[in-house]
């Protein structure tokens, strides 16, 4: 084999072992998610709506629900 089939060969085991990974987090995030109540499931999907819609930075209240949220 020549240096660039061996690259080839392990750039596509890399490619299925992620793709392994994935699958395998995938599935433990839905058995957790099964393992939890109702009212547990419905806040961890609001929250992931809630991140997924501001992207990856950080996540800040919009300031009248800061000013006038709950306080801890």
């Amino acid at each position: 084999m020549t240096m660039k089939q061996q690259e080839k060969v392990q750039a596509k085991k890399e490619k299925e072992r992620k793709k392994a990974q994935k699958q395998v987090e995938k599935e433990k995030r839905k058995r957790h998610l099964e393992l939890q109540d109702k009212a547990t499931r419905k806040r961890i999907k609001r929250h992931n709506k809630r991140a997924d819609k501001g992207g990856s930075d950080r996540h800040r209240d919009p300031f009248l629900q800061r000013l006038f949220g709950t306080r801890h």
